[in-house]
């Protein structure tokens, strides 16, 4: 008896990255990333992946504990949060909270992966606005990190040696509402780097020339040396560092994304026709008016590509030629 297993991952992806991943089409038919068996038992294939995870935060118990080697970090006045899976406790951060965790092994090729909650609030002045949620350095070194724009509501990378230059990393499309749990994931290699947000690749940063590793700590929830001036609450729950490039397929699957989000790229934002027509790379088009309401629309909503009222290209408008306005594109996959 023969058995065939079809498996297909479709990857949300940039412009830039579709188009260079068609011209490095892998030969293999299959990947896999998780161990297989033969008939009689036998591995085929060691675990990949699930050995490059060096460090997996729990915050159910009294202190912080890294999974992996069961090391146990205390942070001060740290209080336990809900969870998105209900599975335990998340670790709420306000400002004072600092998570330090002793130099770790760090390679060009690494992925951080977090779900994070940011609770709506009353908009009130805060010393500073840009605040960080991890970062691997010190005042000087910010390679790694990840800081989050209370104001416009955006993920920030930065990658030079300053957080005052405005063009000074890679800054997330994507503005996800609040009140929702959102799975970021940071993923980098030699030549590029890139952002996931809820398993959507949101940007790509291409370097000509790779950051250097560092030997600082890893500072979580906020700095030494910001704690006096952020006071960012959020919750921080599944935080995970692998010394590899975790595939899309898997952020996907880790984001547990729907379907609809598999099958489309972002196109551009307030944009007129002809750039809205461009902006679908080979393979894609516009999202027909039937296609986006009937569940593109939730993604672009969940990841803040528009607002309530925001106008929307589509197939239609691109067949008539209407390009008085300007408003968002998203692309769909060709299905025929």
């Amino acid at each position: 008896m023969f058995f065939i297993f079809c498996v297909f991952f479709l990857v949300v992806k940039s412009q830039d990255e579709l188009a260079e991943s068609e011209e490095m089409e892998s030969d293999c038919d299959m990947e896999f990333d998780m161990p297989f068996c033969s008939g009689n038992g036998t591995p085929m294939q060691e675990n990949s992946f699930l050995n490059t995870l060096k460090i997996l935060l729990s915050f159910n118990d009294m202190k912080v504990v890294n999974k992996i080697d069961q090391s146990e970090y205390e942070v001060e006045e740290l209080e336990r949060g809900p969870t998105l899976y209900d599975d335990g406790y998340s670790g709420v951060f306000k400002g004072s909270q600092i998570l330090e965790i002793p130099q770790n092994e760090q390679t060009p090729y690494f992925t951080y992966s977090m779900w994070l909650f940011f609770p709506r609030t009353s908009g009130a002045e805060r010393p500073r606005s840009v605040c960080p949620i991890f970062q691997k350095g010190n005042e000087e070194t910010h390679y790694p990190s990840l800081y989050y724009d209370q104001k416009h509501k955006q993920f920030i990378v930065y990658i030079d040696q300053t957080v005052t230059s405005e063009n000074s990393g890679l800054v997330s499309v994507s503005r996800p509402l609040a009140n929702q749990w959102i799975y970021v994931s940071l993923v980098s290699t030699s030549s590029k780097l890139k952002l996931y947000i809820n398993g959507v690749l949101d940007n790509i940063k291409i370097f000509q020339a790779a950051p250097k590793p560092n030997d600082h700590p890893l500072y979580v929830g906020n700095t030494p040396w910001f704690k006096d001036y952020c006071s960012m609450m959020f919750l921080l729950d599944k935080f995970q560092y692998y010394t590899e490039e975790i595939k899309a397929y898997f952020i996907q699957a880790q984001a547990q994304f729907q379907l609809e989000s598999a099958s489309i790229h972002f196109g551009c934002i307030s944009c007129n026709l002809e750039e809205a027509t461009g902006a679908c790379i080979s393979g894609y088009h516009l999202c027909t008016k039937i296609e986006f309401y009937s569940g593109v629309y939730n993604v672009a909503r969940q990841l803040g590509w528009m607002d309530y009222g925001d106008f929307v290209w589509t197939y239609q408008d691109a067949i008539r030629k209407n390009d008085k306005k300007k408003g968002l594109a998203v692309c769909c996959i060709d299905s025929f």
